[in-house]
């Protein structure tokens, strides 16, 4: 603590950093659907779809079934006859809105990949790529084009992109396709450009205006992400559009001509050390606008397979929180301008931020348990020795809670 800066918080848990410096302990969690969807399956995706300037829905995807949310928690089966989803923790989905048109895939080989068009109507299986692929795990809207990654399939392999036709995203001309020469991890429009992430680049996919070869391949970073479900895309003031992702070894910020790693405040046996970097893979991330946050779903202990911790970070102050724990989430989502997550095998979607339940996540056995640690600098330098004799300290009275407050050093017995 004595080798910080002021500003910097030596260790803590469950609290947000305010404007001001102050520090508050986080929103609590709560079930955003009444009752448990029916045999408590895992959510594996969840979101908010606009088809239309005057038609909004959020959609769940749990167990085997794909639900319509009326955007206040009362979920509806809209799973077509036909349509294959196979259960699982880690069948996870990436989605995206093509001009109108949910699409949906988790990269399972004998599951559809699948197209939601309008509210109240129920799912389809999306059309036209089989005979280029069977499934995708990585899907992006770009250039009004569909864009696949890592395939599987007689003609597809995991090194290869697929892109529809303009404005048809069900048509895939043979030759329609980018190789990368490793196993693509990501794809993500930033900027006039579609970046493809595999583990050791990020290429950018440029539009060249020639029909005969419409787009250019340029590499433009060594280190791209090691999940399709954590690569965000924000604006930062003063710098611009970036992507933040997750590495095994950290968290990085790309800028579109390069990228560096972010998180190194993070790194050794205080807290990186600890993550389970063979479950990386299913981080999940999920982008919060209202505080200009974004939220990494992390697996923190040696053995942990379930994303238990949040890592908070600040995109407009370019700062990091210490980590959200208690809450394990197997899928992330925005919907009313809320982040809400998935639950692990119980059946439910969940609120956080909660404005009725602030000091527990759902229980009202046991609250959060927040602290925060502060700086140490030497006041005087380093080569002065000082002791301190008191430590003064304030708090509003907000009800029956116990507070604790304490102050140590090296030097003081």
């Amino acid at each position: 603590a004595e080798d910080l800066t002021p500003n910097d918080i030596f260790d803590g848990q469950n609290v947000r950093i305010g404007v001001g410096g102050e520090v508050t302990k986080r929103g609590g969690s709560e079930p955003y659907n009444g009752s448990a969807i029916s045999g408590s399956p895992t959510i594996t995706a969840l979101g908010e779809q606009r088809f239309s300037a005057s038609s909004e829905k959020g959609f769940v995807i749990a167990g085997t079934k794909f639900f319509e949310d009326n955007l206040s928690g009362t979920l509806t089966d809209r799973t077509a006859a036909g349509t294959s989803i196979t259960a699982g923790n880690d069948n996870t989905f990436q989605t995206v809105n093509a001009n109108g048109t949910l699409i949906a895939t988790n990269g399972v080989a004998s599951d559809d990949i699948i197209k939601w068009t309008a509210a109240g109507g129920d799912t389809a299986d999306l059309g036209g790529y089989t005979s280029r692929f069977s499934t995708a795990v990585a899907v992006d809207f770009f250039d009004n084009r569909l864009w696949f990654g890592n395939l599987t399939g007689s003609s597809g392999t995991t090194d290869r992109i697929w892109r529809s036709d303009t404005a048809d995203i069900e048509t895939y001309g043979a030759n329609s396709f980018h190789r990368f020469g490793e196993e693509i991890t990501a794809v993500k429009k930033m900027g006039n450009g579609l970046a493809v992430h595999t583990l050791n680049g990020i290429y950018l996919l440029v539009p060249t205006g020639n029909a005969a070869t419409p787009y250019r391949q340029i590499q433009r970073a060594n280190t791209g992400t090691i999940s399709e479900r954590s690569v965000v895309t924000v604006q930062i003031p003063n710098t611009g559009e970036v992507q933040l992702y997750i590495r095994r070894d950290g968290i990085y910020l790309f800028n579109g001509d390069s990228a560096q790693k972010i998180s190194w405040k993070l790194d050794g046996a205080r807290y990186w050390d600890t993550i389970n970097g063979d479950r990386l893979h299913k981080s999940h991330a999920v982008v919060y606008p209202n505080r200009n946050e974004v939220w990494f779903f992390v697996p923190h202990g040696a053995s942990q397979v379930t994303m238990n911790h949040h890592i908070v970070f600040d995109y407009v102050r370019q700062i990091f929180y210490p980590p959200f724990l208690g809450i394990a989430r197997n899928s992330s989502g925005v919907i009313n301008d809320v982040p809400r997550c998935g639950g692990l095998s119980d059946g439910y979607v969940y609120n956080h931020e909660s404005t009725n339940i602030y000091d527990n996540d759902g229980s009202t056995s046991s609250g959060i348990d927040a602290f925060f640690e502060t700086a140490a600098p030497s006041p005087m330098g380093t080569d002065v020795r000082l002791r301190w004799l008191f430590a003064r300290t304030g708090y509003d009275v907000e009800g029956n809670d116990e507070v604790t407050i304490g102050y140590s050093s090296p030097g003081i017995v």
